[in-house]
């Protein structure tokens, strides 16, 4: 991803370019994210770190350098927490490629902050060809995401939830919905 921030704040996405897996294989990624996958080895038959779930993956990036995450097609259930930088999750098709949960904004002991489908609390991450969805309905706040962050891209997505479906952050953190 390559956001070019100018002077007077906005986002310059001209320079933008979304890695997709080439015909030979996934080179680009870092890792790729398959619910299938079962085996012990986090390495896949492909010789790419494999994960079977969006939060492992997340979890093993380094914070520093981008980290370019495939997620093949596939429902993945649970909260993703993207706190660390740089990080870049890209789906197989955002129709087949589904991160689903199931809470509203005040259970668990959490709140607004903390219950979306997914939250992004770090800078320079991007969501391409993704269904982030909340499946609570009728109940209060569902939220699917809550960017809390500083340049934040959403490309071709859908994001279903209740209530509050989309929240960003505050006043200067910039963020960019296309296609979605």
């Amino acid at each position: 991803l390559f956001i070019n921030a100018v002077a007077d704040g906005t986002i310059d996405m001209t320079r933008y370019t979304k890695r997709q897996p080439q015909s030979a294989g996934f080179a680009g990624f870092d890792v790729i994210v398959d619910a299938n996958f079962t085996d012990i080895s986090p390495v896949g038959g492909n010789g790419i770190a494999t994960y079977s779930t969006i939060q492992a993956a997340i979890d093993a990036a380094p914070g520093t350098a981008p980290y370019y995450i495939f997620i093949k097609k596939g429902t993945y259930e649970g909260h993703v927490q993207i706190d660390k930088p740089n990080v870049h999750l890209t789906g197989q098709s955002k129709e087949n490629t589904i991160i689903t949960w199931n809470r509203l904004h005040n259970e668990a002991g959490g709140n607004v902050n903390t219950n979306a489908t997914m939250n992004v609390t770090a800078h320079d991450v991007s969501l391409d060809n993704l269904t982030i969805r909340n499946t609570r309905q009728a109940e209060g706040q569902a939220l699917a995401l809550y960017t809390k962050a500083d340049r934040v891209s959403i490309t071709s997505c859908n994001l279903e939830g209740w209530q509050d479906t989309y929240r960003t952050g505050t006043r200067g953190q910039r963020h960019i919905v296309r296609n979605s």
